[in-house]
């Protein structure tokens, strides 16, 4: 019997071990933007450790059978290597993302044999703590108080990184509350407004069309017939409005959209140049790529190749798909495609019609967002794997869940 008086917060022992596991991979962005190297280079070390646990522990309750997720990440990445050994790369920077991306997935897959959903719930908590300590540092900022005047940083780094956090814990906790409530909650809307509002006040115009996406859609699918509009007609959607955007086909089009909504300026702050640039690298070597460079020479070539545009100093082409073929060729892309096709061909196997919405949803945000950024942090894969955890019958929700005992 529980006394009147206690508050337990109850949780499974391995599902704990499985989010402290996760933390190294969700490192707040200020570590890496704000100039706290020591900080870096230890969520690396932890990132390196927390791989190898959950490759050997994957290995050991899988019986060394992947899963198809990981088997094509594993060719994916495998691409890029090689691109990177070919064009004299850094090793070392490819390490990073490969590792990411690969334990991310195996990672889910393993709680999925224990209690998929006290993870996400844990997951949920713990990024909200980051939303916190993000207006916590966001809010002296915006009144201008010292020291926070005159940076453009929050714990979650510069502005377009914000989404890395605050998109994936708007996903999760409407997924959350509905899982658990059978309806959307007034947390749940707090949270997303939270989220959202800061990334409107910075006016991050690629993250705020992503949100806007993602609420569009949670409220219009579930009224939709699936014959009409469903996962994989919006991959193929997005995929034609991915070469029409990178190809510069349509940005003619949309032009007045660019300068007289999202205020900014027809090259997408520099971002057409980087997509030329890798198109010209991708004739040069098809196959594998440009292979992974440290980020100073990434920083250096793009900024060259433009001429020395504003905006183009980048380690990255700001597009999700260019990036994965920048670095591992069209191989690498074919890879990553297949996995994105899996998921689409999953959420629309989703019969429940408020969950396939919330998946659906989700997509539409994270393709809106890969857009215009590069996604390559560790939520991304966590979210992409969820469609498919989701639909497997042996998914576990009830046991080891959090238990909480208020007096009242």
């Amino acid at each position: 019997m529980i006394p009147k008086t206690s508050y337990i917060c109850k949780i499974d022992s391995r599902i704990l071990v499985y989010i402290l596991l996760t933390v190294p991979f969700i490192e707040p962005q200020l570590f890496k933007t704000g100039g706290f190297e020591m900080f870096d280079r230890f969520f690396l070390v932890m990132k390196l450790v927390a791989s190898c646990v959950l490759f050997i522990d994957y290995c050991f309750q899988f019986n060394l059978k992947f899963s198809k997720y990981v088997v094509f990440m594993t060719l994916a990445q495998t691409a890029t290597f090689i691109g990177t050994v070919l064009n004299d790369g850094s090793v070392t920077r490819f390490m990073g993302p490969a590792l990411i991306s690969i334990s991310m997935l195996m990672l889910a897959e393993l709680v999925n044999r224990v209690n998929l959903k006290s993870y996400l719930l844990g997951i949920q908590y713990y990024l909200e703590i980051l939303l916190g300590l993000h207006y916590l540092t966001f809010i002296p900022r915006v009144l201008r108080i010292p020291p926070f005047a005159n940076t453009t940083n929050t714990i979650l780094g510069i502005e377009n990184r914000w989404i890395y956090v605050l998109l994936p814990l708007t996903i999760l906790v409407f997924l959350n509350s509905y899982i658990m409530h059978r309806r959307f909650t007034i947390h749940a809307y707090i949270i997303s407004f939270l989220s959202f509002f800061s990334i409107v006040y910075a006016w991050s115009a690629g993250a705020m069309v992503a949100f806007m996406a993602f609420f569009a859609m949670l409220l219009f699918i579930p009224k939709i017939n699936k014959r009409i509009l469903n996962a994989r007609i919006v991959l193929l959607l997005f995929s034609v409005l991915n070469y029409l955007l990178v190809s510069e086909i349509l940005l003619d089009s949309i032009s007045f959209i660019i300068r007289d909504y999202l205020k900014k300026d027809i090259t997408l702050s520099g971002r057409v140049y980087l997509w030329r640039t890798v198109f010209k690298l991708l004739q040069i070597n098809p196959l594998f790529g440009y292979g992974v460079h440290s980020s100073e020479s990434d920083m250096r070539m793009f900024f060259l190749s433009s001429h020395g545009v504003n905006g183009t100093a980048v380690n990255h082409p700001h597009n999700h798909l260019m990036n994965v073929a920048f670095h591992g060729g069209w191989l690498a892309l074919l890879f990553f495609l297949i996995i994105i096709v899996f998921v689409a061909f999953t959420i629309d196997r989703i019969k429940d019609r408020k969950l396939y919405a919330i998946f659906f949803a989700g997509m539409t945000a994270v393709f809106t967002a890969a857009l215009v950024d590069t996604l390559d942090y560790s939520m991304f894969y966590l979210l992409i794997s969820l469609p498919f955890l989701f639909f497997k019958r042996k998914a576990k929700w009830n046991t080891g869940v959090f238990h909480i005992y208020i007096r009242y």
